[in-house]
């Protein structure tokens, strides 16, 4: 079963993330090829998936035997990235890997629907690399 279609059966919680942000298939993100990293075309036969809010971003794919993420700041448009960047680097970042789908978009809902920092996601992750914007988030959330 593609990630797509793993996405789609949880109904409830896309329309509350997709009622804030944008969804796509994204077969590339940088943010989340780290090694081991499949061939290109390993990447787009099961393509990751995207969700854009007009502040963050979260996408996230199965790449070697993992569902990697990225989570962090965003300008949809970025023809004015420029005009925004201080405000994206504010927003912090961070990447990792979830253990299920389910997990996955319970921190999307979390993060972007209801615009909780990192430190105040409490969903199962393994953080590989974070960058918080505030002092009070320097340590990794206990997840």
């Amino acid at each position: 079963m593609s990630l797509d279609t793993e996405v789609d059966d949880e109904r409830g919680m896309v329309q509350r993330i997709t009622a804030v942000a944008r969804r796509s298939l994204c077969t590339t993100f940088a943010d989340i090829l780290w090694p081991p990293i499949p061939p290109p075309m390993a990447l787009m036969e099961d393509p990751g998936v995207m969700f854009e809010s007009p502040r963050r971003v979260f996408v996230f794919q199965r790449i070697a035997g993992e569902l990697r993420y990225y989570a962090g700041g965003w300008c949809p448009d970025r023809t004015i990235i420029y005009l925004v960047q201080d405000r994206v680097w504010a927003e912090g970042s961070e990447s990792g890997v979830f253990r299920s789908v389910a997990d996955a978009l319970a921190f999307a809902e979390r993060y972007l629907a209801e615009e909780l920092s990192f430190g105040l996601v409490k969903v199962p992750r393994d953080v590989r690399y974070s960058r918080y914007p505030q002092l009070a988030e320097a340590e990794p959330p206990v997840v």
